[in-house]
């Protein structure tokens, strides 16, 4: 698995908010995510996969567990987290 620590909202290096990304290798418990974003210490670490279908599987952890961006009712690609995983 690999792990960044991205610099989100931000135009320079060392700048904005920090969030984690991970690019884990196969699937991961939901328990394994939560541990990892406890690890990481962020507001919020986004956790991407591949699926083999080619889509791709997105989805967001603080410390204390998942964190579902809902707004009406469809998952939204906003804050730290999505703003991480875009760069």
């Amino acid at each position: 698995m690999k792990l960044y620590v991205m610099d989100a909202f931000a135009n320079r290096i060392f700048g904005g908010n920090q969030a984690g990304v991970a690019l884990p290798d196969r699937e991961l418990s939901d328990e394994t995510m939560r541990q990892i974003a406890a690890e990481m210490k962020h507001s919020e670490t986004a956790f991407i996969h591949m699926e083999p279908d080619g889509s791709v599987s997105l989805r967001y952890f603080t410390p204390a567990g998942e964190v579902e961006h809902h707004r009406q009712g469809r998952y939204c690609l906003d804050g730290y987290g999505a703003a991480a995983a875009d760069r």
